[in-house]
């Protein structure tokens, strides 16, 4: 599985990065190595489900999570993590960090 590459100049990759919130969601989606839900990661990381929902929609606007579309099996969307590694790119030019 790939890895996406997240743009370390971009302030959403930022935010990520310092939320230790959203990388405890997104470790929950990699360990798991299937789709949970959002009430699944709520129960999981203790957090709010407002808050679940936030952060799942920053990574997946980021490309690091996807939605897994409901089904038979799942009455409601769940969130698969994309790549094993969470990598993040910088150019020359980004001198602001």
């Amino acid at each position: 599985m790939d890895n996406p590459i997240l743009d370390g100049s971009s302030a959403d990759a930022q935010a990520l990065l310092e939320s230790t919130e959203a990388q405890q969601l997104w470790e929950l989606l990699r360990r798991k190595g299937k789709p949970l839900s959002r009430g699944q990661l709520q129960t999981l990381s203790g957090l709010a489900a407002g808050e679940v929902q936030r952060l799942v929609d920053m990574m997946v606007a980021l490309g690091i999570v996807r939605i897994v579309k409901a089904d038979r099996r799942r009455k409601s969307p769940a969130f698969r993590a994309v790549g094993s590694n969470i990598v993040v790119g910088y150019r020359d030019t980004d001198m602001s960090l």
